[in-house]
């Protein structure tokens, strides 16, 4: 719609050339409505009267329907020009030219009951008819700009109504009670009682539910000299413009029927100011009934003539911009609000002597200062007092008062008091006394500042249990606190039965008391706190989060922040999660990779002996193997999965008759499956060795040395509360390895046996890496360094393969083992965002003491070749390991 540019809720931006053409309109505040985002869309207004020109360009789209029942066709049309006037007055559209209607936004709906001539047979039953056929559309505000001429309603006793207007009786009681809004003028003869229509409560009661009457003002404001008073109706009648042409000649602004402008005058065009305005305040509040509209546009119209209501006036002059804002009077008894959902507003200060139930899921805000004297019940939803009440207060079982305001009079609660605004920020006064029932509950809300919110009591407060729910908010906690909850000027008596609060693993809240205080501490304990971390590993993560507070970065804080906010396993799973340990792990299973090249080596250096077919020759040989393995879990560290496929050859000569030198290079691939936050590694190793072997009788003795380059790739989930993320590292490391092993045969009649003494050394060195992916909680680790020196004790059986055919062994090993140095291997590093705290993680630990037991067989085919498999197996209670072996051997 068009309007001038500026803040839509800024008043002044309404108030242009076309809103300025109907006098009307700011006379009855219209422009302050606009401002808080109403003109009347989605509702619907009948307009019972001569007809509609639909064609008229200021209402074109504005007719959304309609009957015409004096000629019984769905033509609309306007014969006189009557009922155009009263449309546009009630939502002309507001383009940018002519004028516009208080509600531009709505939509009206013709019904046409006057004749060509603008009148109807008295009683004319088609007025019911059109009422009924607008009320199934659903249309609720009836605009009836019609009536008997030099008529009042203090002409005529019940019974004469009775029997003079029964289809009027009827249609009448069936509006009111099906909800409708039933809008009549009080008429234009001048007399000090208004029409029949306009007056019809005073005789039927039962009818001012729903009842209107609207009498008019000139342009000064002053009654005009042609309008009925609201007299006997003065309780259900207010004035609206509808110009005076005996006293200034300003008439109304509004559409002619056979196209242009003109002015009218009369209380007919009084009433569809008040209409809009009904549309208005339905826009704003659609869970209100009739009656609420009604009594809202009553309520907050400004008083003329005498004070308070009198019998000009009623209750004064339309105020659309205050109707829009709430319910200005309490008069008709309690208002009883239903706010079904969302949140409902009211900025007036609200007077009267009844009183408010608020219903419904929904929240209704109370911003004025508000004197009315009834009792307040909140059976449902939320009641936010922002400015002030006077009345006693009930808040039922499933009711909710809040706020920031004062509450001039005893509270009892059976539901929830929640002090603050929509933040549960500041404190809701009680200026009396308050009691807390059984099922009564206090809202506390704390933030890393401090207690938010607070009920303060000038009178006593009775706690007959009940419980407080502490809400805690995000924020980064750095220290304890206590405050006052709930202070009480004239004491406490007795004692919440519960705190209500998450479980927080780091944050702990608890209640105290005192003679005039409810006080509610927060405990803030230490990431480190051995409550919450378990094990080694977690609680050097908690104090490096600790340390790191006074320096991280705003990534570490809000990570630290996160982890406050999360339970006591979430917490325990994040404080694992950080740790990296399973870099650690992966060092222990990376030097473990030897394995593979000692247990070939052992068996390659086997085939040198006297024993073994084609011993002496030079040859070359190659071995597949693959390894698969479990390292166990500890207390806090992961346990992993592993498979290594590798392949090793090598080329060996003969230097002297007792001694045999060679060379190998292998490849592996270890993948690492770790159990624990989705845990990945991969170890490739690209390993050269040299061997040698001596033998002098019975007598052997096998040694070599090896050196490895690795690559390591690490993803890892960080688990932060309900958040995950995921680190992934790339670095390179190398690994060395010496190994001696002495072994004497004995011939046992077939079969020879070889006790062995061997000892190990292998060395691991991981490079430093920085984790990738997390920012601010991923780690920079430093190098790792893992030292093993294994001695074995063990006893080799082997004897020729049974067959005739076929020259070959079959083999069988145990070995004991036994590590002097690292039974693990551990991590020094520190958060990206906090390099300062530092702190060591612990990988899994293997036992010092492990079996070696292995099978193998060797055959030759053919003169030059030589096929032989193995399968070995490490036996440990943190480290279990099997290996199998093929392998082919090429002599020249």
């Amino acid at each position: 719609m068009a309007q001038t540019v500026g803040a839509p809720t800024d008043p002044r931006t309404y108030r242009t050339p076309e809103f300025w053409t109907s006098w009307g309109l700011w006379m009855s505040g219209a422009e302050y409505a606009y401002a808080m985002g109403v003109d009347g869309s989605g509702v619907e207004v009948g307009v019972i009267d001569s007809g509609v020109a639909t064609d008229h360009s200021e209402l074109k789209g504005q007719v959304s329907g309609g009957y015409d029942y004096v000629t019984r066709s769905p033509v609309i049309i306007d014969r006189t020009g009557h009922g155009t006037a009263v449309a546009s007055i009630i939502a002309g559209k507001r383009d940018g030219t002519g004028m516009h209607g208080m509600a531009p936004g709505a939509r009206v709906v013709s019904a046409r009951v006057l004749d060509d001539d603008g009148s109807m047979a008295y009683d004319d039953p088609i007025v019911g008819e059109a009422w009924g056929a607008l009320l199934d559309r659903g249309v609720r505000i009836l605009n009836n700009s019609w009536g008997g001429v030099d008529e009042a309603i203090t002409d005529y006793s019940l019974a004469d109504m009775e029997a003079r207007a029964p289809n009027l009786l009827a249609a009448s009681r069936s509006a009111v009670e099906r909800g409708g809004l039933v809008v009549f003028i009080t008429h234009n003869s001048g007399l000090s009682q208004p029409g029949p229509e306009a007056g019809l409560p005073h005789l039927f009661p039962e009818l001012e539910r729903g009842w209107l009457a609207v009498t008019a003002v000139g342009y000064s404001g002053d009654l005009a000299g042609y309008a009925n008073a609201c007299g006997v109706a003065k309780t259900w009648c207010l004035a609206a413009p509808g110009g005076d042409f005996d006293a200034d000649g300003f008439g109304i602004s509004a559409a002619m029927a056979g196209g242009g402008y003109g002015e009218a005058e009369g209380t007919s065009f009084a009433a569809p100011h008040v209409s809009g305005a009904a549309a208005l305040v339905w826009q704003m509040f659609p869970n209100f009934t009739a009656d609420q509209v009604r009594q809202t546009l009553l309520g907050t119209a400004s008083d003329l003539g005498a004070p308070g209501v009198d019998d000009l006036y009623g209750y004064g002059l339309l105020d659309a911009g205050k109707a829009v804002v709430g319910p200005g009077r309490f008069d008709w008894g309690d208002f009883h609000v239903v706010q079904p959902t969302g949140t409902s507003v009211w900025y007036n200060d609200i007077s009267g002597a009844g009183g408010l139930i608020k219903s419904g899921s929904g929240t209704l805000v109370l911003n004025g200062d508000n004197t009315y004297s009834g009792v307040t019940w909140v059976d449902e939803g939320l009641l936010a007092v922002m400015g002030s009440i006077i009345s006693p207060t009930f808040v039922g079982y499933d009711g909710v008062l809040a706020g920031r305001g004062v509450v001039r009079g005893a509270v009892w609660n059976e539901g929830y008091i929640a002090p603050g605004n929509s933040s549960l920020a500041g404190t809701l006064t009680i200026d009396g006394d308050f009691v807390n029932t059984k099922t009564g509950l206090i809202i506390g809300q704390i933030a890393p500042e401090g207690l938010t919110n607070q009920l303060a009591i000038t009178g006593a407060a009775d706690l007959e249990g009940g419980a407080v729910s502490v809400l805690i908010t995000p924020g980064l906690y750095r220290t304890s606190f206590t405050q006052a909850l709930l202070t009480a000027g004239q004491g406490v008596t007795g004692r919440f039965e519960a705190l209500l609060t998450d479980d927080y693993a780091f944050l702990k809240p608890s209640l105290s008391y005192d003679v005039g205080a409810v006080y509610l501490t927060l405990t803030r304990l230490r990431f480190d706190d051995r409550s919450v971390c378990i094990g080694a590993n977690a609680c050097a993560v908690g104090g490096a989060l600790e340390r790191g507070l006074d320096s991280g970065d705003a990534g570490f804080l809000g990570g630290a922040m996160a982890l406050q906010g999360s339970s006591p396993g979430q917490a325990r799973d994040s404080l694992e999660s950080l740790s990296g340990e399973l870099h650690a792990s992966l060092a222990t299973i990376a030097l473990t990779g030897g394995l593979p090249l000692d247990q070939t080596l052992s068996a390659r250096l086997g085939d040198l002996r006297a024993d073994k077919p084609g011993a002496s020759d030079d040859n070359a040989w190659a071995r597949a193997y693959g390894q698969w393995g479990r390292l166990g879990a500890g207390s806090d560290t992961s346990g992993a999965d592993y498979q290594t496929g590798g392949l090793i050859v090598g080329r060996d000569w003969e230097v002297s008759p007792s001694m045999r030198v060679g060379a190998s290079f292998s490849y592996s691939a270890t993948d690492v499956d770790f159990d624990r936050f989705g845990g990945r590694g991969e170890v490739k190793a690209y390993e050269g060795a040299l061997y040698g072997a001596y033998v002098g009788g019975a007598f052997a003795l096998d040694s070599w040395v090896s050196y490895a380059r690795l690559t390591n790739e690490v993803g890892r989930n960080l688990v932060i509360g309900d958040e995950s993320r995921r680190a992934t590292a790339d670095y390179d490391g190398e690994r060395i390895g010496v190994f001696a092993e002495a072994s004497y045969a004995f011939d046992l009649g077939g079969v020879t046996a070889r006790p062995l003494a061997s000892l190990r050394y292998g060395g691991l060195h991981q490079d430093a890496f920085t984790e990738q992916g997390v920012g601010s909680l991923g780690l920079v680790g430093e190098r790792q360094n893992l030292d093993s020196l294994q001695s074995g004790l063990g006893l080799s059986l082997s004897a020729p393969l049974p067959t005739a055919n076929t020259s070959g062994l079959i083999e069988a090993r145990a070995k004991w083992l036994h590590e002097f140095l690292d039974d693990h291997a551990e991590l020094d590093g520190a958060f990206i965002g906090a390099p300062a705290g530092g702190f060591a993680s612990r990988g899994a630990q293997v036992g010092r003491d492990s079996a070696l037991l292995g099978v193998g067989v060797s055959a030759r085919a053919g003169e030059r070749t030589v096929f032989f498999a193995n399968y070995d197996a490490k036996l440990n209670t943190d480290d279990a390991a099997h290996a199998a072996t093929l392998g082919l051997r090429i002599t020249w």
